[in-house]
């Protein structure tokens, strides 16, 4: 392997074993709060150059593994590295550091960016901040930023309030990139946007991954925009990871039960179809999970053996593709009365 081939192999994030519970304090005269078990024991590599798509329904702990890797909250367990440093023992300007290598792009692009300033205030403070950049520089690199996005250079005098979703995305996007980062986490930057306006967005992120060499964590809840633009993914449920690969194994040969369902929620090319296919059944109590696997009072296969022993993470090939799941070696799809149809 050459030192290029290597340093493109190289591991930029390390998740170990992650955890983080909310709840269980005890409150003066009251029973403690319940323990919510939001990540439950993940671990996951991001590589230089991947785009890793992490998806799963809303409360499956998505958002709270992103939020854990920015730093924004801690683990409870477990350890997350950038390159070799442990991410929660930075303080003061180690942890700016952090942000200048690491950036998020948040889902609601209109609150995510601050009503009071200008456009031009908000891409040139993580500059002055993080970058230590004079005027002159940063009013260059506003207006490069405003081009890398394709918007005009004469919206930087201009607030939040008077773009589109679509355009404020974009701003958010250039913000992000302002401090010329490693890795971007985007929290479902897509999802608050008009189906339309997602494909120029997707479009534009594709783009820029290219041209910047940047390093992706996808945040999702939809397959299909991970497919677009991931090389690899992890489907999480409950807190768990419950089947990782890359995106062709994933979408040709899925081995977990909860991903079959949610690869039929995937439209099929040209279709047009004004629903979506979701699981029967309530999803169990995060503060209550019960014994065995956590999929097994949804899951159309589940047996005794599912509902008293929690599968492992196993690998399957020599591709990277794990699942947990006791009939991962002989997957089978969901019947039609395991899934529902609901108006999208």
């Amino acid at each position: 392997m050459n030192a290029s081939s290597a340093m493109n192999n190289e591991p930029l994030i390390r998740i170990e074993a992650v955890e983080r519970t909310f709840g269980g304090a005890r409150r003066f005269l009251a029973p403690p709060s319940p323990l919510i078990h939001a990540v439950n024991g993940v671990t996951l590599t991001l590589r230089r150059g991947d785009a890793l798509g992490v998806v799963g329904e809303s409360g499956c702990g998505k958002s709270t593994l992103a939020r854990m890797i920015m730093g924004i909250i801690p683990p409870t367990a477990g350890t997350i590295r950038y390159r070799d440093t442990d991410i929660s023992s930075l303080r003061g300007a180690d942890r700016r550091r952090l942000y200048r290598n690491i950036q998020f792009v948040f889902q609601d692009p209109q609150s995510s960016l601050n009503p009071r300033k200008t456009v031009r205030e908000i891409l040139e403070a993580p500059m002055k901040k993080l970058l230590n950049l004079d005027a002159a520089a940063r009013e260059r690199k506003a207006r490069e930023l405003m081009d890398r996005v394709n918007l005009r250079a004469e919206f930087l005098d201009r607030h939040p309030h008077e773009f589109s979703g679509g355009q404020a995305q974009r701003i958010g996007i250039a913000r992000a990139l302002a401090v010329d980062p490693d890795v971007l986490i985007l929290d479902e930057p897509v999802s608050a946007l008009d189906v339309s306006i997602q494909a120029q967005i997707l479009s534009l992120l594709k783009e820029l991954k290219s041209d910047l060499d940047l390093t992706y964590l996808f945040i999702s809840h939809d397959l299909a925009v991970v497919d677009y633009l991931c090389e690899q993914v992890a489907v999480m449920y409950l807190g768990q990871v419950v089947e990782q690969g890359s995106v062709g194994e994933i979408f040709e040969s899925p081995r977990h039960p909860y991903t079959h369902v949610l690869l039929r929620s995937v439209p099929e090319p040209g279709s047009h179809r004004p629903t979506r296919m979701e699981l029967s059944g309530e999803l169990p109590n995060p503060a209550a999970l019960p014994a065995g696997c956590n999929f097994a009072p949804r899951c159309y296969r589940a047996t005794a053996r599912c509902r008293g022993e929690e599968p492992d993470l196993r690998g399957y090939g020599d591709g990277g593709h794990r699942a947990a799941c006791h009939f991962a070696d002989d997957p089978v799809p969901p019947p039609e009365d395991a899934i529902t149809e609901r108006n999208a």
